[in-house]
């Protein structure tokens, strides 16, 4: 499983904002909301692979006040990376 794919809950840097994705929409479509602004927005999922493809778009992993992701991407992350020692 490709840990680059937009799915609901994770978080997406575009340029200096960072979006949560919300839901997949109909017509190819996703809903993200800013982190900061708590604003909706919905980009065209060609849109945002394009982004990607350009590196004007990346994954983000949230980190709480104690330092702890706060997703389990990152977890898993670690976990293959070290395995592969």
């Amino acid at each position: 499983m490709s840990l680059h794919a937009l799915r609901p809950g994770h978080h997406v840097k575009i340029g200096p904002r960072v979006f949560l994705v919300v839901q997949r929409l109909p017509e190819e479509r996703w809903q993200l909301q800013n982190t900061i602004t708590g604003e909706w927005c919905t980009f065209e999922e060609s849109e945002l692979l394009d982004q990607f493809a350009r590196n004007e778009l990346s994954f983000t992993v949230m980190v709480d006040e104690s330092g702890r992701s706060t997703s389990s991407l990152s977890e898993k992350l670690i976990r293959d990376l070290s395995f592969s020692i």
